[in-house]
């Protein structure tokens, strides 16, 4: 009987779901949380997103976006101004940062306004705006960026952890701030920004991998061309790029349980095809799945006839861990290759750049895998076999107080590379199981944790700070940081 009545109210529940449609607003708050012009297709594809609510009808005054809007000028940005999510190797591409409205820039974007605008809360910093909902909106959240277990990054190196956009989640739920929340998370380990969240709260989140595996970024190398130009970097996500595509191309009455499944299956194929594993993931009401992609991505009848980018099919994805190393080996393996090119004399000083960028950033990786040997030894000074173990292990995210704590002291000691790259917060695995051990006792004496993560970056084992190198590509002077 028991079970019986547990059918009966899912059926129900998934009924009014389908039926009871929002009466009213619809409001979307983008993010992407990174700078730099390494990380150039977190900000194309926010851009991409605005652009694609914008063609299906969406009020501009409900969408907000927080981009640091660095990369559209950036200096290794041969199209000033413009961010292209697709390649376009003959054309001239769709600009997608063309008319986006960008309302959180610079330091603004931070993990407290960020739960602030989601909230309705008062803001620091921008324009002000925030998502101004009721009990009867629909709300759709994208963020796109960095992550790791338990955590995703924000420009300035601040985490935003997965205990605090739960609570956030859950409070704007008892507050009535919405009726249903669609939730679209593209970073390595995002899966783990929900594995814990209720059913019973309206939020359907869906993500670009499980909590235990990077995500996979495309459009790279030869592929990121526009008009016959290399952009030495990559474009798009590969799960941002499908799932915003089968958006542009299909009517309003595509479910978001089939949305879900086209995208997956299609990135999971072509994943494993070049790299080995991307498996999208969904959390929460799975209810919602029976809903409309018109619930949240439309909010009028009238769709504006702007042009979209279209699926070109990628030739190769990278891990988001290595991407960085990657678009700089591979433009300086491009340009050496050309020795006799008649436009020797203008390659030589990119080629100098790329050798100068690629030594630069092996150098700060090598210091990240320093500091968090450093980490791990004041963790466990005469226990050899603990220190090789926890490089392994895979705890789950459950204590917040110290997994930030240590991440923000390494963050304010560590200045000699970024500790929300790519490459470092697969390093966050680290601090996670420091934090679970029990014996060690660090998630319950956090300062303890805090102070070894204040003195990871410094002693006499932790390598010099690599010095800023210059160089000049095409007559511009340009840091290498």
């Amino acid at each position: 009987l028991a079970q019986d009545y547990h059918l009966l109210a899912m059926v129900f529940r998934t009924a009014s779901v389908v039926a009871g449609l929002a009466s009213g607003a619809h409001w979307a708050l983008i993010a992407a949380g990174s700078k730099g012009y390494e990380n150039y297709r977190h900000q194309a594809d926010v851009c991409h997103a605005y652009q694609l609510l914008r063609s299906k009808g969406f009020a501009e005054e409900r969408i907000i976006v927080m981009a640091y809007d660095d990369v559209a000028h950036d200096k290794e940005n041969p199209f000033p101004g413009k961010l292209f999510n697709v390649p376009d190797p003959n054309g001239t591409g769709v600009d997608v940062r063309a008319g986006c409205k960008i309302d959180y820039s610079g330091s603004a974007v931070n993990s407290s306004n960020f739960l602030a605008v989601l909230q309705g809360l008062p803001s620091q910093g921008g324009n002000g705006r925030v998502l101004k909902t009721s009990k009867d909106d629909e709300v759709f959240v994208n963020f796109v960026d960095h992550g790791a277990k338990g955590v995703i990054g924000f420009p300035d190196g601040d985490v935003l952890h997965r205990e605090d956009l739960l609570k956030a989640l859950h409070s704007m739920h008892d507050k009535g701030r919405y009726k249903h929340l669609l939730f679209y998370l593209e970073a390595c380990n995002s899966g783990s920004m929900f594995v814990n969240m209720t059913s019973n709260i309206s939020v359907y989140a869906v993500t670009a991998v499980d909590p235990d595996h990077p995500s996979l970024g495309t459009y790279c190398g030869d592929e990121a061309t526009v008009n016959g130009t290399q952009l030495a970097t990559c474009l798009g996500d590969l799960f941002s790029v499908y799932w915003m595509d089968q958006v542009a191309k299909s009517n309003k009455t595509l479910s978001l349980s089939t949305l879900y499944q086209t995208v997956s299956s299609s990135v999971a194929s072509y994943a494993s095809l070049h790299w080995g594993n991307e498996e999208n993931q969904q959390y929460g009401d799975l209810s919602m799945v029976n809903m409309s992609i018109a619930d949240f991505l439309y909010a009028a009848d009238h769709v504006d006839a702007a042009a979209q980018p279209g699926l070109v099919p990628p030739k190769e994805v990278f891990s988001a861990r290595r991407i960085d190393m990657q678009r700089l080996t591979h433009m300086y393996t491009d340009l050496s290759a050309k020795p006799t090119s008649p436009h020797r004399h203008m390659e030589w000083p990119r080629l100098q750049f790329y050798s100068k960028a690629m030594r630069a950033l092996a150098r700060r990786e090598d210091l990240v895998q320093a500091a968090f040997r450093n980490l791990i030894a004041y963790a466990y000074p005469m226990d050899e076999e603990k220190r090789v173990a926890v490089w392994t292990a895979n705890s789950d995210a459950n204590n917040r107080d110290c997994e930030v704590g240590v991440h923000d002291a390494m963050r304010k000691s560590c200045t000699a590379f970024d500790i929300n790259s790519g490459f470092a917060l697969q390093f966050h695995q680290v601090v996670v199981n420091l934090c679970a051990d029990t014996v060690l006792g660090w998630g319950s004496r956090p300062q303890s944790a805090i102070d070894a993560g204040s003195r990871a970056c410094g002693g006499r084992d932790y390598p010099p700070n690599c010095d800023d190198e210059e160089d000049d590509v095409g007559g511009r002077s340009v840091t290498l940081v």
